[in-house]
């Protein structure tokens, strides 16, 4: 049903982007010129958050690394 109305807009002349969250990827509709990556507020944020997380992440292993090099 999803793809038989995104059909009918793509038709109408509508623009669709897919959404760049990696588990989500669902399409959108093109509504102005800003230039949007992500089909919700939610997504945006979800990716941000997980970007946050993975770089304190790699900076805990990198502070890991110097205090073992300061022990020897």
């Amino acid at each position: 049903m999803l793809l038989a109305t995104v059909f009918s807009d793509v038709t109408r002349g509508m623009r669709f982007k897919t959404c760049k969250r990696k588990d989500c990827q669902m399409p959108f509709p093109v509504e102005s010129e800003h230039a949007r990556k992500f089909c919700t507020q939610y997504c945006g944020h979800l990716v941000s958050q997980r970007k946050k997380r993975e770089a304190k992440k790699k900076e805990r292993a990198l502070e890991k690394r110097r205090h073992k090099r300061e022990e020897i």
